[in-house]
């Protein structure tokens, strides 16, 4: 049952926007590389020995899917739990690596950015601290655990930054794409609708009959089902707590002490460049007296490459650096050290020796947290309970009594009517009720499934009105109505074939075709591939003229009916672009090459750490039922 803990509403989407930091998003990617089967397993894949457990990933993938109202069984059939599984891939892939490389962040600089992102969370008159314990308490997680997960999507967000920075494109390339985009062309164009076709005599019963036969799909009533929403808000089943005594928060800090545990860390300054000359310069300079942020600006103008005071533990660091740093003394500078980042200037700045963290420091997010587990079991457990009751056939209205729950009943409702009045307060997660109500076998009532919002919900279908083909006396007169449009839309494509021909024999002029059906030729000039479509023509028409051979008429689609083109003139683009549009043009190019570059370097790191995807049990997890099973 995934309803543990709670993790649901507003802020499941923040760890979502970490998982996705720098843009990648759930796009189709062209994944390289091969998996061996982690079978038996209930990890879905394993990164460099590190497991994306069953369970972890499946509450992330099904918020991602709620959200775009999207059924788990559809989204495997589609492929999209595969690219879910592959981002998660790449997000650990670049974990390992921005470990590997040394791109660990520090204590404040993360928290620094977790006060930006409470202050853009907080309302007006909300305090960061109540924000941050909704957020912690919505996640079930500890202010440590937040600042770990930010941690690492900060340092794969420098990585990726690296990795992907904009190639240079050379003027002359930029140049010649300004002056195909700014090439011009004139067309005439008319649009010849079905309506102004060869008058259609209506059918015969006879024909709408043996009509009827071959269209009678489209005529179908749907499956209709009237039911009942039970909402719960999960925390109403618990009472406040009274919190955990000084006894119990003194009792988990002497059971846990490994957890306390601080290693000894060295805090250093550094300055980091490319080249071995200048740090040394750097070095000498700092050594005669000057910091080691004016030392790098007196050697290269500029500060670029200093890294102020950041704390690190033995195993934080690269070899080499580790060694050196952990080697030296307070106060000693170092370097030149060569790094997969190029060369280090370091001065050891402090020594903090490894120590506990004494219990006057941490009892505070002790006690939050034993009080949190607390509340959190409570509520499984309560949540549990209801769940019993309804798998046990006792009463929905029974059960909404004794557990605060709103009953909402809505009748008659089709897979595909969205909108209802009755479901307002629950909109975001209209799509998800109705999957659940017309996945339900008989009168029976669901288990309690998860909403966006953080609360739960239950079905009961009272009442199911199978699917039905409608009787031609039903629907006559709109099968007549599809049968004349056909008969319309085949005489006008007759009529445009044989046109067309002929304009292109130059037999005759469009405006002798236009003038015999009385519509109007229009005229276009100036259009570019940067234009917007002007009115007559839509996007796909303004494409198909831009790359249409001049003089030659086409036939494009058209609403309600078929327009006839050509391109009468084409102009070629201008040779003299503005710097401007230049320099544009070289950063949307240089963004395009880095794009591709990142994926290159995920395809190199899954070679180089080992990656094993299980994929019998991503099929048993969401493949649909086999038929007959």
């Amino acid at each position: 049952m995934l309803l543990l803990k709670m993790r649901s509403g507003i802020f499941s989407y923040i760890f979502l926007g970490f998982l996705l930091l720098g843009g990648l998003g759930l796009v189709l990617m062209d994944w390289t590389g091969s998996y061996s089967g982690v079978q038996g397993s209930s990890n879905v894949a394993v990164v460099a020995g590190e497991p994306i457990s069953g369970g972890e990933f499946d509450r992330m993938a099904k918020r991602i899917l709620r959200s775009q109202q999207i059924a788990p069984d559809v989204a495997y059939q589609t492929g999209m739990i595969d690219q879910i599984l592959e981002v998660t891939i790449m997000d650990h892939l670049l974990k390992q690596a921005a470990v590997d490389y040394g791109l660990l962040v520090d204590d404040q600089h993360v928290i620094k950015q977790i006060n930006t992102m409470l202050n853009s969370m907080a309302g007006k008159g909300q305090d960061k601290k109540q924000v941050l314990d909704r957020l912690l308490q919505a996640q079930n997680m500890t202010e440590r655990e937040l600042i770990e997960n930010l941690r690492a999507s900060v340092s794969t967000g420098i990585l990726r930054e690296v990795v992907a920075q904009n190639y240079y494109v050379p003027a002359v390339v930029a140049s010649d794409l300004y002056k195909y985009s700014t090439e011009q062309r004139n067309a005439e164009a008319a649009t010849f609708s079905q309506d102004n076709a060869a008058d259609i005599k209506a059918p015969s019963d006879a024909q709408l009959e043996a009509y009827f036969k071959d269209v009678q799909d489209r005529f179908i009533a749907p499956e209709s089902r009237s039911f009942t929403v039970a909402v719960l808000t999960p925390e109403t089943l618990v009472k406040a707590g009274e919190g955990a005594t000084d006894a119990d928060v003194k009792a988990y800090y002497d059971d846990n002490q490994d957890s306390f545990r601080v290693d000894e860390r060295r805090v250093i300054e550094q300055v980091a460049l490319e080249s071995e000359e200048k740090i040394a310069a750097v070095l000498k300079a700092a050594k005669g007296g000057k910091k080691l942020q004016d030392a790098l600006k007196s050697v290269t103008k500029d500060t670029k490459g200093y890294v102020a005071e950041t704390g690190f533990e033995k195993n934080g660091l690269p070899g080499d650096l580790s060694s050196a740093v952990f080697a030296a003394k307070e106060g000693d500078y170092l370097g030149p050290i060569k790094s997969p980042l190029g060369w280090h200037a370091i001065q050891v700045k402090k020594i903090q020796p490894a120590q506990v963290e004494p219990f006057d420091r941490v009892k505070d997010s002790i006690r939050k947290d034993l009080e949190q587990n607390a509340r959190g079991d409570a509520i499984y457990e309560a949540v549990n309970e209801i769940d019993d009751r309804i798998a046990s056939g006792e009463q929905l209205e029974d059960i909404a009594k004794d557990a605060k729950m709103t009953l909402i009943t809505l009748k008659d409702v089709r897979m595909s009517q969205p909108n209802f009045p009755e479901l307002k307060p629950f909109e975001a997660d209209e799509g998800r009720i109705l999957e659940v109500a017309f996945k339900q076998q008989g009168n029976e009532t669901s288990a309690l499934s998860e909403m966006s919002s953080g609360k739960m919900f239950a079905v009961r279908i009272d009442k199911t009105s199978p699917k039905r083909q409608k009787d031609l006396s039903e629907v006559k007169d709109e099968v007549r109505d599809l049968w004349m449009r056909e008969q319309k839309a085949k005489a006008n494509a007759a009529f445009i074939q044989k046109a067309l021909e002929q304009l292109n024999a130059q037999k005759t002029t469009l405006a002798d075709i236009a003038k015999e059906k009385g519509v109007k030729v229009q005229t276009f000039t100036g259009l570019t591939r940067e234009s917007k479509s002007p009115a007559g023509l839509s996007d796909g028409n303004l494409r198909m003229l831009m790359n249409g051979e001049a003089g030659k008429y086409m036939v494009m689609p058209a609403d309600g009916g078929i327009t006839i083109a050509r391109v009468t003139k084409v102009t070629g683009g201008d040779k003299s672009a503005p710097k401007d549009k230049i320099s544009s043009l070289q950063d949307k190019a240089g963004s395009d090459v880095s794009q591709e570059n990142l994926l290159i370097f995920i395809n190199e790191l899954q070679s180089r750490y080992k990656t094993e995807k299980n994929d019998a049990l991503l099929k048993r997890m969401y493949s649909p039922p086999e038929e007959g099973k």
